[in-house]
């Protein structure tokens, strides 16, 4: 696994992604890295 830390990130981001966090019962980090995967996968799938 590879670390990624992301700088400059908007206090009603990190709110939103807080929020996001607590209604998926998971961590702040898990969160992130489930939107990230959900955006580049569907991107994918939207090109093909």
């Amino acid at each position: 696994m590879t670390t990624l830390t992301v700088h400059n990130i908007d206090d009603e981001i990190k709110d939103h992604l807080e929020i996001n966090a607590i209604q998926h019962n998971c961590s702040i980090n898990e969160e992130v890295c489930r939107i990230l995967k959900q955006a580049l996968f569907s991107t994918e799938n939207q090109k093909n």
